[in-house]
């Protein structure tokens, strides 16, 4: 049997499409999956999603554990960005100032393809990008990217002057050496094309592969609450995300709605809506993706919201909880973000999307609030229109890809 390496520096419960991707491979390859363990809200739920694979071989890094890798890592890292200034078409000084995992990362890779032998090398994220070139080279392996995001299009946090230009470089290095490119959504693989100008090359290899969930992981629920029942969910629970400028609309209509928000709370979002937290909205911790999709038909509607002050590729990314929504029957109220509206234009009834100023998200709260019966009614039809896009549909481009 085959053997694929898998890579990313995020841990396995902050990488759902990671799972999804390994479980659909593990029954003709043997899979490695090289990730990172936090000790955060993602440990007990990496946890199970270990023992759900028995098949599938894991090298988890933790931080505190191997603390001198650790250490020389982060090391790296800064001496990176002082470099940066000077080395601007360097990809391993762009990658090592990009990410303070990269490093660490890089150096496990080495270790595990001098011991194993793969035929192909996935990187999942801009930090697995460069430890899966070069380990991909060493071992002559085929590399392969699956990229959710446009990387160069969201915010820098850090090395503001140089982080741009790195992000654009490690991609657009990348994306040349690998075999085959897989993409989260059409517009990211749209965007991703446009940094070259001769893209023919590029979209040869490339497909997208959207992130829907699979179809047996949806149940069909009636509800007959008083109340409309709204529902988001992410990892985390914070401020800056879009909660922030929807719930004081929601405020107005208390008496009508509820809120329903899943994920790891925040100290300083829970401090700023505390009446709200007392009032309208419930807060729920962070479930199993496969529990969390079932929990989600006891909702009417689906928020799939950004702030006005995110980065670009918010604009043009889906995120998972649009596709969970939709495969749920959830009737959907999404910001209109480009990639999002283009979504509901393809998938008709299926929601509605809406400029983030107050006025005309309450317009469009009222507009649900007096439309709950029928939002109720055509919930069974739009839960089996969506039975139209599944993972077990989406699978057969990742498993065609991989040759």
């Amino acid at each position: 049997m085959e053997q694929i390496l898998l890579l990313t520096t995020a841990s396995l419960a902050a990488n759902p499409r990671l799972v999804k991707e390994f479980e659909c491979l593990k029954e003709h390859f043997k899979c490695t999956v090289i990730c990172f363990s936090h000790q955060d809200w993602s440990a007990p739920l990496s946890q199970k999603i270990i023992a759900a694979n028995p098949s599938v071989n894991f090298v988890q890094i933790d931080r505190k554990n191997e603390l001198f890798s650790t250490i020389w890592s982060k090391v790296l890292h800064k001496i990176s960005i002082r470099l940066n200034p000077f080395f601007k078409s360097s990809l391993r000084i762009a990658a090592f100032a990009s990410n303070d995992k990269t490093p660490q990362l890089s150096k496990k890779t080495m270790s595990i393809v001098d011991q194993q032998k793969f035929t192909h090398i996935i990187a999942h994220n801009l930090g697995a990008f460069y430890p899966a070139i070069k380990s991909a080279k060493k071992s002559k392996a085929k590399l392969q990217l699956d990229i959710e995001d446009f990387h160069p299009g969201e915010m820098p946090y850090f090395n503001a002057q140089n982080e741009p230009d790195n992000r654009q470089l490690i991609m657009k290095k990348t994306l040349k050496k690998a075999e085959h490119i897989t993409y989260a959504s059409p517009m990211i693989m749209e965007e991703c094309l446009s940094l070259f100008e001769n893209k023919n090359s590029i979209e040869r290899k490339s497909t997208v592969v959207n992130n829907c969930f699979s179809e047996k992981e949806f149940i069909y629920k009636l509800n007959n609450s008083d109340k409309l029942k709204l529902v988001w969910f992410s990892q985390n629970i914070s401020l800056g995300r879009g909660l922030d400028q929807i719930i004081p609309v929601l405020r107005r209509y208390s008496d009508q709605i509820e809120l329903h928000l899943f994920g790891n709370l925040y100290g300083d979002f829970a401090k700023q809506f505390k009446n709200e937290l007392d009032n309208f909205i419930t807060i729920h911790k962070p479930l199993y993706q496969t529990r969390l999709n079932l929990t989600l038909a006891n909702y009417d509607i689906g928020l799939a919201i950004e702030s006005n002050l995110s980065d670009y590729n918010r604009e043009i990314c889906l995120t998972n909880k649009i596709w969970a929504y939709l495969q749920s029957g959830l009737f959907i109220l999404a910001s209109n973000t480009k990639a999002q509206t283009r979504f509901l234009k393809e998938h008709k009834d299926s929601g509605l999307s809406s400029p983030m100023d107050e006025e005309s998200l309450s317009e469009n709260i009222k507009y649900l609030i007096s439309n709950i019966d029928d939002i109720r009614k055509n919930k069974e039809t739009r839960f089996e229109e969506s039975k139209k896009f599944s993972w077990e549909r989406e699978q057969i481009k990742l498993k065609n890809s991989i040759k």
